[in-house]
């Protein structure tokens, strides 16, 4: 399980190194996976830059996940809905 994975790009985009990279290259190393990552793309745009990109590396990268993935799950108010 890795967990925060938003979190995990943030860290990456901060330390200069890309975070699709390195996803991939954990997903290489272990055929099954579970990532969990918060939801971003609601609400406001941040001011600040790096939120700005930080919002818009995460979300690219998880639907490039989630066209990878065997299943995907929205949880909401700790309701699973299927997405995938």
């Amino acid at each position: 399980i890795l967990e925060d994975v938003h979190l995990r790009i943030a860290e990456m985009l901060r330390a200069d190194r890309d975070p699709w990279e390195e996803i991939q290259s954990l997903i290489k190393k272990e055929s099954r996976l579970i990532l969990t990552v918060q939801e971003l793309g609601c609400g406001i745009v941040p001011v600040d830059a790096f939120d700005r990109e930080w919002r818009e590396v995460t979300g690219r990268i998880c639907c490039e996940l989630a066209k990878r993935a065997q299943a995907v799950y929205r949880m909401t108010c700790g309701i699973p809905a299927r997405l995938k």
